[in-house]
């Protein structure tokens, strides 16, 4: 079932990369014969590191076959053809507002198509497809938390129209089912609704997908700017910050084992005064670190006489504001702060009394606008001309 889940999320970015590549002539380029990177880049005029991002993406598909800088278009290719053009307008389509706002049923055609599996024969690209649907449909309502006003027969959240959409769509992918006393959901279904957040990271970066054009064939630049209120243009980054806090359940036990070791011994005067979290997101590793902390270890019995004081740290306001809102009353400091320059990290600290002795430093595994800093050391980076790494980055 993790697998589909993960379909959805990967098809609600190869569609766009697919139809901003084909209007771009990328598509067209590749099914003409061999060609070479610098060769696609010159004739397209691409930018080259983003669409460097979109080959190894057709690469990981088995669209195409990279030998050295040489470029082989597959078979599988066509795959892509199964995909069509009008699907851009269900992308750019304000599904949050229509979830929310929606006062008559709007997606009629697209739940149609859904249900005869988009009129193709391939399953792949059919949950590819549908991943445009599931994908702000589950979401959303988990962002705002309300996935049970789903299986309602009233809900005070969607309207009649909006909500006999969702559960049409619920129930054409077996996730619901009719009974007498309403609406339930199937096991698939309870699997699906219970890590819907997982697909909240694909549904933030929206915005950056509708600009995919701008990215591959114009300014890159400017789609990743910031607004008049220094917010990211590309990004719903509160989305983006409970969608990652919701991925902190999966090996936070694991953790807690270490912080009760830490946190057990004596004498308390030297356990850690503060835990800083540094990419603190929304906040919800803090306040899980210090619910371990509280109810699980001895110092947890004498926080009156030892307390315990969170830091979140992190480069984004947004990420800063929810962590404040999760943590709540929990005795805490937010920093603003850059991974890549940790010696003014410890500055801010410093300037607010915190020493950087009593500090517990943690770290989950996602970092958020961390600039690109060049090698200083010239000699090593030649070293590491000839590795053959298999990512892409930008």
């Amino acid at each position: 079932m993790l697998e589909i889940l993960n379909r959805y999320a990967h098809g609600f970015v190869v569609v766009p990369v697919v139809l901003a590549s084909r209007r771009g002539g990328l598509i067209a380029h590749l099914e003409s014969g061999p060609t070479s990177f610098d060769k696609t880049v010159s004739h397209l005029g691409a930018n080259s590191g983003h669409l460097r991002v979109v080959l190894r993406m057709f690469e990981s598909l088995g669209w195409i076959e990279c030998d050295g800088d040489e470029i082989h278009a597959t078979h599988l290719l066509k795959q892509q053809s199964l995909i069509a053009d009008d699907l851009w307008d269900l992308l750019d389509r304000d599904m949050d507002d229509y979830l929310h706002n929606g006062d008559q049923a709007e997606l009629g055609e697209y739940l149609s198509r859904s249900k005869r599996r988009w009129d193709i024969d391939d399953e792949l690209m059919a949950d590819f497809i549908d991943g445009l649907l599931v994908v702000p449909m589950l979401s959303l309502p988990a962002k705002y938390d309300e996935l049970d006003e789903l299986i309602l027969d009233e809900s005070d959240v969607f309207s009649a129209a909006v909500l006999k959409e969702i559960q049409t769509f619920l129930t054409q992918l077996n996730w619901a089912e009719s009974h007498k006393e309403g609406l339930k959901l199937t096991a698939p279904g309870e699997f699906m609704i219970e890590r819907s957040m997982n697909l909240g990271l694909a549904e933030s970066y929206r915005t950056m997908l509708l600009s995919l054009d701008e990215i591959l064939f114009g300014d890159a630049k400017k789609v990743f700017g910031h607004d008049s209120a220094g917010d990211e243009l590309h990004v719903d980054r509160n989305m983006n910050v409970i969608a990652s806090g919701f991925m902190h359940d999966r090996f936070f036990v694991e953790v807690e084992e270490i912080l009760i070791s830490i946190f057990d011994k004596r004498p308390y005067e030297n356990q850690p005064r503060y835990v800083a979290d540094m990419g603190s997101g929304d906040g919800t590793f803090l306040r899980r670190i210090y619910e371990t902390v509280r109810d699980k270890t001895e110092r947890g019995k004498v926080l009156d006489k030892y307390p315990l004081t969170m830091i979140g740290i992190d480069l984004n306001q947004a990420s800063l504001t929810e962590t404040s809102k999760t943590l709540g009353t929990i005795d805490h400091l937010t920093v603003t702060g850059d991974i890549g320059l940790p010696s003014k990290v410890l500055e801010s600290l410093e300037k607010l009394g915190v020493q950087s002795s009593e500090v517990l430093h943690i770290r989950s595994f996602l970092d958020h606008d961390r600039p690109y800093i060049p090698p200083a050391d010239a000699k090593a980076l030649a070293s590491r001309a000839a590795a053959q790494y298999l990512g892409a980055y930008v």
